[in-house]
């Protein structure tokens, strides 16, 4: 919504719908909603508590961005470092769990072709969460 937007700055997709962010269309002219992705299928990374907290913290940015444009600007950086880096996170957590109990198919112990099929199916479709598919 643009009157929620200060020169630009709340150009960011939010969620689809929430109690502070309902659903609208997305200036970039492609008719989805805000946070929706153009397939409809790519998973979160991030819990949607965790999600909630950076959205309400770059609402607080944009609001101070009036009154303190350098130190909304200083807060927005900080806020993207901390996002980045619990993403960063959240990948490598679930990057483990793929590999988790599913032996060592390389060396031709137990692990049969259908588990290994499954490891793989796995692997592609953690894969196609992070290429949005």
């Amino acid at each position: 919504m643009a009157e929620d937007r200060i020169d630009g700055i709340g150009d960011t997709p939010g969620p689809a719908t929430t109690d502070s962010y309902p659903a609208t269309v997305d200036q970039s002219g492609d008719g989805r909603a805000v946070g929706q992705e153009h397939d409809g299928t790519t998973a979160a990374f991030l819990e949607p508590e965790t999600v909630q907290k950076f959205r309400d913290r770059w609402r607080e940015v944009q609001l101070r961005f009036v009154d303190d444009p350098s130190g909304a600007a200083a807060d927005a950086q900080r806020l993207v470092e901390e996002s980045v880096e619990a993403l960063t996170t959240a990948l490598a957590e679930q990057r483990a769990e793929l590999g988790r109990g599913q032996g060592d198919g390389a060396t031709g112990d137990a692990t049969d072709t259908e588990q290994l099929r499954t490891v793989v199916r796995r692997h592609r479709e953690f894969l196609d969460r992070i290429l949005g598919r």
